[in-house]
């Protein structure tokens, strides 16, 4: 059981991916009580295809990694309920950047999340970035 080892290893927030014939399906758990968001992916791209479509290729290293990426949450001004509590969750599935220690050359990739209200979708985007 996931829950079960997450739990004993102090693991606080969880993604997991699955699929079934019809649909894949992306959900963001915070542990040990919730809440969870569970939401259909309806497209995606893999890293290869991303590659394959850049002039010149970026080459992931362990660095980028190393920090964490500034989130940006853009359109999740809604009132319903359902959205204030996704967007929490995506806020704080990463951890919070100090500004006051932290200088723009740490900041090496930006992780996206677009609400479009009038589809009810969510977009997210991944960008490693180079100064």
């Amino acid at each position: 059981d996931f829950i079960r080892f997450a739990t004993r290893f102090l693991i606080t927030n969880m993604v997991v991916l699955s699929q079934t014939v019809l649909h894949s399906y992306i959900r963001f758990c915070k542990l040990p009580e919730g809440p969870t968001a569970w939401l259909q992916i309806l497209s995606y791209s893999t890293c290869s295809a991303v590659r394959k479509s850049q002039r010149t290729p970026y080459t992931v290293s362990q660095s980028l990694f190393q920090t964490a990426p500034l989130v940006i949450l853009n359109n999740f001004t809604s009132n319903k309920p359902n959205i204030q509590i996704l967007a929490k969750i995506l806020q704080n599935l990463f951890p919070p950047i100090n500004i006051a220690t932290s200088t723009v050359k740490q900041c090496k990739r930006a992780v996206l999340f677009h609400y479009n209200s009038q589809t009810d979708t969510i977009e997210f985007r991944h960008y490693a970035i180079s100064i």
